[in-house]
């Protein structure tokens, strides 16, 4: 996951871009994983989702 998160704080991302990345995550990864498509399987990892990650980090980096 840190790799597909390096740098996004400092490029402008669009909503659809933020959704790609979501969709990338739960759809390919969590739900190929564990051949579920119910999405409280992230729930139980405490998986938060690039979105919410992305906005975080470059909240972080911006106040730096």
């Amino acid at each position: 996951m840190p790799i597909l998160l390096y740098g996004q704080e400092a490029c402008p991302l669009n909503k659809s871009d933020l959704n790609s990345f979501d969709f990338t995550v739960s759809i390919g990864f969590f739900m190929k994983l564990f051949r579920t498509s119910d999405m409280k399987v992230m729930g139980a990892f405490n998986f938060v989702l690039p979105s919410v990650q992305i906005v975080k980090r470059r909240d972080k980096f911006v106040k730096i």
